[in-house]
C-alpha cells in the first residue's frame, strides 16, 4: 500500500503539473485527509532543490496558521521517496467531500444568483482574513475552491501559489492556467491581497457570465489583453442586471490595484446590492387613475314666484266697475243705515231722480284714451221711472 509518512493512500483525486492528490487516511486520528504531492526530484539542482524545500516548509507555515471555516486547514508537510532517487514532498490538509467550482462551471451554469452570491460571499470572507494574517493566495480560480456536500466553500492551496510558481520557474514550466492572474502578476510586479481580489472578480465574471473574460488564441496576446485591455461587458437577461453588474467587475478588474475595492467583501457587497432588486419606492409607476366620482347634484333652483298675469279688464272698464261699486254700496248704505224714522215720500222721490242722460258720457271723457273706449260710446240706456218705495217699519 503506498503511503506518505503515517497516511495510508486510498484513491487518487487528480493530476496537475507539479504532482498528484490522492485521499489519503489517517489511522490515529481516524480520519480522512487530502495528499497534495509535489515532485522535488523534477528539480536536478541539489541546492535549488534544497532552497525549495526550504521554502515550501514556510509557506506551509504560514498557511497552517490559518483557521478559517472558507480555508482548508493543512495539518502536516513532509517527504516520502517513492522510488529510488524520486523523493517527493506531500502536505496532508482537511479533506473536502464534493466538487470544485471549476466542476461545477463546467457541468452547468450557475443561473441562481443567490446561490452564486453566497459562494463568493464566502470566499471573501476566507481571503480577507488570509489578507489580514499576511498571506496571499496568489492562485484563486475554480479548482481551488471547494464545494462540500452541504454547500460549504472552502480554498484550497493557501500558500502554495508561490512555491509552485518558483517551482515551475526552475523547471521551465507555465504555472497553470493565466486567466486568473491580476495585471501585476503578468507584469511580475509585488502583489498583495487586491490581487486576489482581481482573480476573485473574474472567478464571478464566469460564474455570472458563462465565460472567462479573455479569451486569446496564444498566451502572449492573452496576457497582452489581461494588462492593457478592459473586460468586455457581461451580457446577461435581463439587461438591466447586466449593467448593475459590470461597473462592479470591472472596477474589482481595474488595471491598477489601487482602483479596485478596499477588500474583498466590499467587492461582494457592490455584488448583493446590483443583483438586488431595486426599493419599491425607486420603481416609478404610472399613478392609477382617481376612482370616478359622480358629480354632485346641482343646488336647487329656488323656486320662482309665478307672476300674476295682469287682468285682461282694461283701466276704463275697471273705472267704471269702481265707479258702479260706491254707488250700490252708497244705495245699500242709505236702505240699511238710515234713520229709524221714515224719511218723508218727496224726499224719497227726490233721491230716486233719472241718471242724466250725459252723465255716462261725462264719465267717459274723464277715462284715458283706450282701445276699448268705443264701448263707452254706447248708447245710455232710457231713463228709468222712479221707483216707489216705501217707508221702513218703525223698530219695536
Amino acid at each position: 500500500m503506498l503511503r506518505f509518512g503515517p497516511y495510508e493512500v486510498r484513491e487518487e483525486l487528480g493530476r496537475g503539473g507539479m504532482g498528484v492528490v490522492y485521499r489519503g487516511f489517517d489511522p490515529l486520528i481516524r480520519r480522512d485527509v487530502a495528499l497534495k504531492t509535489i515532485k522535488l526530484y523534477d528539480i536536478a539542482d541539489e541546492s535549488e532543490r534544497r532552497q525549495m524545500q526550504d521554502r515550501l516548509e514556510r509557506e506551509a507555515q504560514s498557511a497552517g496558521r490559518l483557521s478559517h471555516p472558507s480555508i482548508v486547514t493543512i495539518y502536516q508537510i513532509g517527504y516520502e521517496e517513492i522510488r529510488p532517487g524520486e523523493t517527493v514532498a506531500f502536505i496532508a490538509m482537511e479533506y473536502v467531500p464534493g466538487w470544485t467550482l471549476a466542476t461545477v462551471l463546467e457541468k452547468t451554469r450557475i443561473t441562481n444568483h443567490s446561490l452564486a452570491l453566497r459562494l463568493l460571499r464566502q470566499a471573501a470572507e476566507g481571503l480577507d482574513y488570509a489578507h489580514s494574517q499576511g498571506v496571499i493566495h496568489r492562485d484563486v480560480k475554480p479548482a481551488n475552491l471547494l464545494i462540500s456536500s452541504d454547500g460549504r466553500l472552502k480554498i484550497a492551496d493557501f500558500g502554495l501559489a508561490k512555491l509552485l510558481s518558483h517551482t515551475m520557474t526552475m523547471t521551465g514550466t507555465l504555472m497553470g492556467s493565466p486567466f486568473y492572474m491580476s495585471p501585476e502578476q503578468v507584469r511580475a510586479e509585488r502583489v498583495d491581497g487586491r490581487s486576489d481580489q482581481y482573480a476573485l472578480a473574474v472567478v464571478a465574471y464566469e460564474v455570472f457570465g458563462g465565460r472567462k473574460p479573455y479569451q486569446a488564441e496564444s498566451l502572449s496576446a492573452l496576457v497582452y489583453k489581461i494588462a492593457h485591455e478592459d473586460p468586455p461587458l457581461l451580457e446577461l437577461e435581463p439587461a438591466e442586471l447586466a449593467g448593475r453588474l459590470n461597473p462592479v467587475l470591472r472596477r474589482a478588474m481595474a488595471k491598477e490595484p489601487g482602483d479596485r475595492f478596499t477588500s474583498c467583501s466590499e467587492f461582494v457587497d457592490a455584488l448583493e446590492k446590483a443583483c438586488a432588486e431595486p426599493e419599491p419606492s425607486m420603481i416609478v409607476r404610472p399613478e392609477a387613475p382617481p376612482p370616478a366620482v359622480a358629480p354632485a347634484p346641482p343646488p336647487p333652483v329656488p323656486a320662482q314666484p309665478v307672476p300674476v298675469r295682469p287682468s285682461r279688464i282694461s283701466a276704463p272698464w275697471a273705472a267704471i266697475a269702481a265707479a258702479l261699486g260706491v254707488a250700490a254700496a252708497l244705495i245699500l248704505g242709505v236702505k240699511f243705515l238710515g234713520p229709524q224714522e221714515s224719511p218723508p215720500p218727496e224726499t224719497l222721490a227726490q233721491s230716486q231722480q233719472p241718471v242724466r242722460k250725459d252723465e255716462p258720457a261725462q264719465m267717459a271723457s274723464k277715462l284715458p284714451e283706450s282701445p276699448v273706449r268705443e264701448v263707452a260710446k254706447v248708447d245710455p240706456p232710457a231713463a228709468r221711472p222712479a221707483a216707489r218705495t216705501k217707508p221702513l217699519p218703525a223698530p219695536q
